[in-house]
């Protein structure tokens, strides 16, 4: 039998900081680079540490098959 549980919320939230992150050390005019989030790691911060702990733990289950990425689509009237 196959337990399906979604996890979403679980991952929502470093996925949108990580993301942001990433996106603010790409641009150029934000004044915010790698170098940023190279300290912050060195620095030991506990948000963006656990953030990418659960990007880890996200990439080893989609990798071993424990956890699916999904499309959620709404039917539209008529259609089940």
């Amino acid at each position: 039998m196959l337990i399906i549980t979604n996890k979403t919320d679980i991952y929502a939230g470093a996925l949108d900081a990580i993301e942001s992150d990433f996106s603010l050390a790409a641009d150029p005019e934000s004044g915010h680079g790698l170098d940023e989030l190279q300290l912050k790691i060195e620095q030991g911060d506990g948000k963006l540490l656990n953030d990418i702990g659960l990007l880890k733990a996200l990439s080893f289950g989609i990798r071993h098959g424990r956890l699916r990425i999904v499309e959620v689509e709404e039917a539209r009237s008529g259609e089940k």
